[in-house]
């Protein structure tokens, strides 16, 4: 559910207020729509509404350089869902009719009637039974998303369209607001259903003036949805699991609900450590625990002399590893390579659990001005034992035709690395599958970005990226899929996991252009800094649980994700911040980009944050969990600070290994005296991991490995034990 919507129904949620829609706000004080205040299922109540002045500013910011007259019969339907748009993005659910702003708990459930025009909208010609189960899954997503622009608040059900009601939003919010402070409407609604309306509206904002069991009613009713409060003798609210943060009422509300996800995250833990942790925050931060050690146990390097990079690695089921790569040699460990393959060619190859080789299989394409050739990014071993690799593809010989740009690529292997069939994901524009995780029940998911609206994209805004979550059967065939609409600039799912129910972890990279009048999902969840990390949890049939923006005030990219103890583990780089309210708030930036790791709880809290800095580029691209804690690879071209045990040529890689709490850290180089980077990590959960990259060195740790760089990149593959 998108951001804005879940702010919404938390704040009404928290006034403990399931209303009819009585209040009308704007200009002339007009009242709601008739159809919207009829229902026996709501009583009367006062509801949250803007101030006229507030509400002045959000209704001309939707409007754009269009005059506002005051009339709101004189608007269009998309100037009123804007209108709504920027109303729910304050904490606001309401409904813009042509008589007024009507504001409401919940949207009043659509008519049989409604429903089935909606449906006839989204159908045409095409007759409907009138059974939901007859309408495919793209006519259910888009006869949902008709039913949303009129103001319902609808879900996809097993049998029908579902309209979550009060029980259903508290036991979402149980969850969503665990780890953030009330807004001020939550924080009022709670005193007004404890002190009544007319004390309300006498009361000064002062807890301390109310008696002790009011201040107790007044916790219970706030914790009752999903708060972890308490008050101190102040009569501040603080959360129980951080009581150092102690934010007053006055400011309880400020910076939070401005981004809905980011609450201010430099918690503090309980009992401070008796030793310090530099750059490290979160509530198990005070544990003495060690990082695990790791000793490598096998370095070997894989390619040709014409250029080439293992991009990803996968476990396998038998301990062993399945490696996605790049290459363009013709020669060494690609003799033999198809010489009219154009561009980049591709390569998966398997290795044991003992980082011997065992198998190769290549793909390439061949075209008439084809810029890409063949990249694959990422691949998974589905339960069966067969494998699915994923990238994109502008080649002709793999059909992509003469008007599209590049299309995905989905590429499925045997056991033995026999190809058993490709397809492609496309429209006649830009698109392309980045990650890829196999699901329980035998298929996977794939997530990308797309900038089609036709083909396997149909119905999707014209010009606009949109960052693509697919989910397929194991032969290929897709089930459902998700888009969440980024504007110009960027918006890509770049790392997934899975957990064994079926939940989706997605990590998605967006820069959201805002120069533009179109409906963005993305800004319900970016647009803080330059490019913003958001990490989103989707169930099975991929409903939107929760998210989380990870965002400073610059370029925060996340890299890769994997599931961890009760949650997941993120990595990335960010660059600046100085947004008081975010993940990174309080740690200085060294260089020009610094590595970062925050632990994530299943509901996609922030457990700790971890950052690694030295005057010049540093990144984690991967990260996995060991025994013992988790181990993070990254190149970096600093030689101080967090990386003052690199330096050896023009950036060396590295290996982290960390504590479960991420207090304590040990570090490896990978290097020689040229550049040297790692790309992927895959671990086993307990004694082993791999990681590959490439590298443009043939001393130190690469003296002895063959074949070794001329000039051009080479591939590498690296085994640890953990101790």
């Amino acid at each position: 559910m998108k951001k804005e919507i879940c702010k919404a129904i938390a704040a009404v949620l928290a006034v403990t207020m399931t209303v009819s829609v009585i209040a009308a706000c704007g200009r002339g004080g007009k009242e709601p729509a008739d159809s919207l205040i009829a229902s026996e299922t709501y009583s009367e109540a006062t509801v949250p509404a803007p101030a006229q002045d507030e509400l002045d500013a959000l209704i001309q910011d939707a409007l754009g350089d269009a005059q506002w007259s005051g009339d709101y019969a004189k608007l269009t339907d998309k100037q009123k869902n804007a209108i709504e748009k920027n109303l729910a993005r304050q904490g606001y659910s309401a409904k813009v009719t042509d008589k007024g702003i009507a504001y409401f708990g919940y949207s009043p459930k659509a008519t049989d009637e409604e429903i089935a025009q909606a449906v006839k909208t989204v159908l045409g010609e095409k007759a409907w039974d009138g059974k939901y189960d007859s309408l495919t899954d793209e006519e259910k997503l888009a006869v949902r998303d008709a039913l949303r622009k009129q103001g319902y608040d609808v879900e996809l059900g097993d049998h029908s369209f579902r309209f979550p009601d009060a029980a259903d939003r508290k036991e979402e919010t149980t969850h969503y607001h665990y780890d953030r402070m009330p807004t001020k409407e939550q924080i009022a609604g709670a005193v007004a259903d404890v002190i009544g309306t007319d004390a309300y509206l006498k009361w000064k904002g002062d807890m301390l003036a109310l008696t002790e069991q009011q201040r107790k009613d007044v916790l219970k009713g706030l914790n009752n949805l999903g708060f972890d409060l308490a008050l101190n003798d102040k009569g501040e609210f603080y959360m129980v699991h951080n009581p150092a943060n102690k934010v007053t009422f006055a400011t309880a509300y400020t910076s939070i609900v401005e981004n809905g996800t980011t609450m201010p995250e430099t918690t503090v833990a309980t009992t401070a450590p008796e030793k310090p942790t530099e750059n490290v925050t979160g509530t198990t931060a005070d544990k003495k625990t060690s990082a695990p050690t790791a000793e490598r146990t096998a370095l070997s390097t894989f390619g040709g002399t014409g250029g080439d990079a293992f991009r990803h690695v996968a476990l396998c089921k038998d301990g062993g590893y399945i490696v996605t790569g790049q290459y363009l040699s013709e020669d060494g460990d690609y003799a033999g390579s198809n010489k009219t393959w154009q561009r980049l060619r591709a390569s998966v190859v398997r290795y044991d659990k003992n980082g011997a080789y065992q198998w190769k299989s290549t793909i390439g394409g061949s075209a008439l001005n084809a810029y890409i050739g063949v990249m694959l990014n990422q691949s998974t071993e589905l339960s069966d034992g067969s494998i699915v690799t994923v990238g994109i593809t502008d080649a002709r010989s793999l059909g992509v035709v003469k008007n599209d740009p590049s299309d995905a690529l989905i590429i499925k292997y045997s056991k033995t690395g026999s190809q058993e069939w490709v397809k492609r994901f496309a429209g006649t524009d830009e698109d392309t599958f980045v990650s890829v995780c196999a699901t329980p029940d035998g298929g996977f998911v794939a997530g990308g970005r797309s900038t089609s609206s036709d083909g396997d994209m149909a119905g999707s805004q014209i010009e606009t990226i949109k960052a693509l979550l697919v989910k397929y059967t194991a032969d290929g065939e897709i089930e459902w899929k998700r888009t969440f609409t980024g504007g110009s600039n960027s918006a890509s799912f770049v790392s997934l996991a899975v957990t064994d129910a079926g939940a989706i972890y997605a990590a998605c990279d967006a820069r959201v252009a805002l120069g533009r009048k179109m409906q963005l999902d993305m800004l319900s969840f970016a647009g803080y800094g330059g490019t913003d990390a958001i990490i989103f949890k989707f169930g099975p049939t991929g409903e939107l649980l929760t998210h989380r923006t990870i965002a400073g005030s610059g370029n925060d990219e996340v890299t890769s994700l994997a599931l961890a103890d009760g949650g997941v583990i993120v990595g990335g780089s960010f660059t600046e911040n100085v947004r008081e309210d975010s993940v990174f708030a309080g740690r200085h930036n060294y260089g020009e980009s610094d590595a970062f790791l925050v632990k994530l709880d299943a509901h996609l809290g922030v457990e700790w944050v971890k950052t690694f800095g030295g005057i010049a580029n540093d990144t984690i691209t991967d990260v996995a969990r060991i025994r013992g804690g988790y181990a993070a690879v990254g190149w970096s071209l600093s030689s101080n600070n967090a990386f003052d045990f690199l330096g050896s040529g023009g950036g060396d890689a590295f290996v982290l290994t960390l504590s479960d709490n991420g207090s304590e850290t040990n570090k490896y180089a990978i290097k020689g005296t040229e550049r040297d980077q790692a790309s992927a990590i895959a671990a086993d959960g307990g004694k082993r991991f791999a990681v590959v990259g490439n590298t443009l060195s043939s001393t130190v740790d690469f003296s002895s490995c063959l074949p070794a760089s001329e000039g051009l990149a080479v591939s590498f593959i690296a085994l640890y034990d953990v101790k």
